[in-house]
């Protein structure tokens, strides 16, 4: 997988938010994803590197992250992400920090101590 530079993410997606909303295509709509889903595998390994914590599933986190972006764009027919980055840390945050993925982790941060 390739990872796009910064500003080239933040580029790329701008383009093909405005084709998307000049003439709706699901194509457009999987490019766009595919976008967001590179960024957040990035930050997501970068987040558990700097932490040096063990995440689970990142792919599958980055995935969720980044269909949470998709749908807002969604609930919001005709309107822009003017800051992709914003919408990418919320959207990660919300598979990050909910409950049910905090006491996961928690618990296989637990295991993971107990058989080192």
């Amino acid at each position: 997988m390739r990872t796009l530079s910064k500003p080239d993410h933040k580029t790329r997606f701008n383009e093909l938010q405005d084709q998307y909303l000049q003439s709706p295509d699901n194509n457009i709509l999987g490019e766009m994803y595919k976008i967001v889903l590179e960024m957040e595998m990035a930050y997501l390994f970068k987040y558990a590197r700097d932490k040096q914590i063990y995440l689970q599933d990142i792919e599958e986190k980055a995935h969720d992250a980044a269909t949470e972006v998709i749908d807002q764009f969604l609930k919001h027919p005709g309107k822009r992400i003017t800051n992709i980055t914003a919408y990418a840390y919320l959207g990660r945050q919300r598979v990050l920090f909910n409950k049910k993925n905090m006491q996961h982790e928690r618990f296989i941060k637990r295991l993971a101590e107990f058989i080192l």
